[in-house]
């Protein structure tokens, strides 16, 4: 199988590439691929061209700036006594000691002695006690374009 890199070819890619053609120029007389003639510069230790920074200036778009920031809504902390009905209890024994109105937010590490419930009085329709629904239930922030 013959090489599609002849002696000639290179000899015009050293020509053009010295002359300031692009790859994509020289490509199009070859009959090759860009990619084809950049692998064949570097191949030869041909000098690397570094594109100039006023070209890459005008092809440059700074990003449009951002909205006006959004109100952030503070949620004061309400210090809420944690597993005060029933004390903290581990794994599946805290889990039992739960009533059916009770907060199920986990405190702690499930492997930890000190592992339990909130175990406060939940909302209704809400699984969680009321400060641990401003928790996990935060609104939607607005959608922008």
């Amino acid at each position: 199988m013959q090489s599609f890199w002849t002696p000639e070819k290179e000899d015009k890619v050293r020509v053009l590439w010295a002359e300031g053609s692009t790859s994509r120029e020289i490509a199009a007389g070859l009959g090759c691929t860009r990619c084809a003639v950049i692998g064949k510069v570097h191949r030869l230790g041909l000098p690397v061209r570094m594109q100039s920074v006023t070209n890459r200036s005008k092809k440059y778009k700074p990003p449009k700036p951002l909205p006006a920031p959004v109100p952030v809504i503070a949620i004061a902390k309400i210090n809420i006594p944690i597993g005060t009905k029933h004390g903290l209890s581990h794994g599946a024994e805290a889990m039992m000691k739960l009533e059916a109105d009770d907060c199920r937010w986990p405190i702690g590490d499930p492997l930890s002695d000190k592992f339990g419930f909130c175990s406060e009085k939940k909302t209704v329709s809400r699984p969680y006690c009321a400060y641990h629904n401003t928790v996990a239930f935060v609104p939607p922030m607005p959608r922008t374009r």
